[in-house]
């Protein structure tokens, strides 16, 4: 049983390049930084509304007069 775990892990590492696995971590990392990116400037634009929501609210709120 061993011996043929042996071989197919043999088997599969024949197929691959030098370097190969940095190149897939590459377009990995590449990918996860542009879901990342897009997450936050979704996540952004509604949290800038809220702000705005916010001020607006702030705005109408009359005044205090100093005693």
């Amino acid at each position: 049983m061993n011996e043929l775990v042996v071989r197919l892990i043999q088997a599969i590492q024949q197929g691959r390049r030098p370097g190969q696995a940095m190149v897939e971590y590459a377009l990995l990392a590449g990918l996860i930084s542009v879901v990342a990116i897009l997450a936050l400037i979704g996540i952004g634009t509604e949290v800038n509304q809220i702000y705005q929501a916010i001020n607006v609210a702030l705005a109408a709120v009359p005044a205090i007069p100093a005693p």
